[in-house]
């Protein structure tokens, strides 16, 4: 990736794009719907490049995603994907591959695992809801067991969320000839309170994350994450960006200094206890999207790469341009056999791709934040040129026009389109 310089007003991160705008994008070709950086790609070879982890809890959904993901066996050679479920039943170890299903790693924690407040103290019960423990402790088992793993780079995705996985091997493609430990999705700000593992203060944008943060009743520490910390030294810390759930990315180098953190073992440990009842819980659930973007806001030298809401959909009400499409999520379930038909075939029938990328060498990610000032911006994005058009309830979806619409909480029936 190229480097860049620009004035900033300690918004890097969020500015980022303005670059790219006035960067030209670079032509590259393909071969069998694969991106060619030069003639001796390893691309070609039979070693997978990327480890993509889809944390589930319904097997209608996997039915679905199991029939995109099946009808690739070109990309499955590159890209290997597994299920993380979890299991009634304790197992020996921490993880375990299943024996008759090659796409599914189960983890030794029951579905729906939320612990709600109860009038007594000793009084506990669990449900099944978004946002569980049961999650919390899915992702970070599959951190520890991709970390032992041989691809160079990982990914963590939700169920609910349509992939194409041309267009995420050709970011596997350009990410693997990064030297710096990487972390990358579509961003937004947040605050912490790690000694409650609680988020607070969301906001989409820095500055009025910053004014969250230190608003009284939060009062948020701005102070740069101490790497080798793992002593809770304020009540609420932040804000700091951190990728969303249902797409998010990293290579091993970022990784492997992840599960090698104190931090990371410490909030592991208060997790447990919460779940046990040894520490108190105010909203029964952890965000784990959230407390990773905080382990990662402390990594010297990370680079975070921007990924535009153009290329990353994250709801589905203007739909998307499929050349360029990455990921959506809470696509209608309608739609998923049809974005993957599309997609692919716009990859495997093209002969070019372009990618703009570039990084920022020149200023941390934001100021008056919680960042490690070491860490920088990169950003990338990748289309494919085509003369192919997505139907119109892909590229513009309307009222009246009969196109399919997300239902919250929603599973995909038998009959859905794969």
């Amino acid at each position: 990736m190229e480097t860049a310089k620009a004035s900033s007003d300690g918004r890097a991160l969020e500015q980022i794009h303005k670059l790219l705008q006035a960067h030209p994008a670079e032509p590259f070709a393909l071969h069998g719907g694969a991106l060619l950086l030069n003639a001796a790609d390893p691309a070609m070879s039979e070693k997978p490049l990327m480890l993509l982890g889809i944390m589930s809890g319904n097997e209608g959904r996997r039915r679905v995603m199991r029939c995109a993901w099946g009808r690739s066996p070109e990309l499955a050679r590159h890209m290997r994907v597994l299920f993380v479920v979890g299991t009634p039943r304790p197992l020996q170890r921490e993880w375990e591959l299943s024996q008759t299903d090659a796409m599914e790693l189960r983890v030794n924690v029951s579905e729906g695992l939320r612990v709600w407040r109860a009038p007594q103290a000793d009084a506990r019960k669990h449900q099944s809801f978004t946002g569980t423990f049961s999650t919390y402790f899915k992702q970070v088992t599959f951190l520890r067991f991709a970390a032992l793993q041989p691809e160079p780079l990982i990914g963590r995705a939700d169920d609910d969320v349509f992939i194409s996985p041309h267009t995420l091997l050709a970011y596997a493609m350009v990410l693997r000839h990064m030297p710096h430990p990487i972390y990358g999705g579509v961003f937004e700000w947040i605050s912490w309170r790690a000694p409650r593992l609680e988020a607070t203060g969301f906001s989409y944008g820095l500055a009025e994350a910053r004014g969250r943060a230190k608003a009284p009743h939060r009062n948020c520490s701005r102070e740069e994450f101490h790497a080798e910390s793992d002593a809770y030294d304020h009540a609420c810390e932040g804000p700091f960006a951190y990728a969303k759930g249902p797409l998010l990315m990293m290579n091993q180098r970022a990784l492997q200094w992840l599960v090698r953190a104190k931090i990371f073992q410490r909030d592991l440990r208060r997790a447990w206890d919460m779940v046990e009842g040894r520490a108190p819980t105010r909203k029964g659930r952890i965000d784990d999207d959230i407390n990773l973007g905080y382990w990662m806001a402390r990594m010297p030298e990370l680079r975070l790469l921007r990924l535009r809401r153009v290329v990353w959909k994250d709801t589905w009400r203007d739909g998307a341009d499929a050349a360029m499409l990455l990921a959506a999520h809470k696509m209608p379930w309608e739609l998923h056999g049809e974005a993957h038909n599309i997609t692919s075939a716009m990859w495997e029938t093209s002969t070019t791709a372009n990618v703009a990328a570039l990084c920022r060498d020149d200023a941390p990610p934001c100021t008056s934040c919680s960042h490690a000032r070491s860490q920088r911006v990169c950003i990338l994005e990748v289309g494919v040129e085509t003369n192919l058009q997505a139907s119109e309830c892909i590229r513009a979806p309307k009222k009246g026009t009969g196109c399919p619409r997300f239902v919250r909480e929603s599973h995909p029936e038998d009959h859905a389109n794969c």
